[in-house]
């Protein structure tokens, strides 16, 4: 049986992705760290409503890592369809965002990474936190119930 470090960090992929949002936006971000999701079925159907993430990120990258199941990013009234190893990029703090309703079976699932990115200057979004009773988010909530 092998013990041992396999892979080792050298932030070669951080960077990587850093260097793409900076190239793709025109701006100088700064990587402020990443979280993964797996969504399944084993809690029930995962249920990702509009809204805004309220916090200091300027710019998110969610990256579809694997999957068996085709399930949507919605950003504002448009749905990006990621393939595996496909990233969405925008600003989760201005644009609405969310996923479509999903019927996910037994053994369906979608892994995400999310990689979040804030300007050298920190900015507070926290009055981006609105309840899903917010007008703000009716037009979208509107256009995710017709799909």
């Amino acid at each position: 049986m092998y013990h041992g470090v396999i892979w080792k960090n050298d932030n070669t992929f951080q960077s990587t992705v850093l260097h793409k949002v900076n190239e793709a936006t025109g701006k100088d971000y700064i990587y402020s760290g990443a979280v993964c999701a797996r969504y399944t079925a084993d809690a029930g159907d995962p249920n990702l409503p509009p809204h805004f993430d309220g916090d200091s990120t300027d710019m998110i990258a969610t990256l579809q890592v694997e999957s068996n199941k085709t399930w949507g990013v919605g950003v504002d009234l448009e749905v990006y369809e990621l393939e595996d190893s496909d990233a969405v990029l925008f600003h989760p703090n201005e644009s609405i965002h969310w996923r479509p309703h999903a019927d996910f079976q037994d053994g369906e699932y979608v892994l995400v990474m999310f990689m979040r990115f804030r300007l050298p200057e920190m900015t507070d979004y926290s009055h981006q936190r609105y309840s899903q009773s917010d007008p703000i988010f009716d037009e979208v909530k509107a256009y995710r119930d017709s799909l």
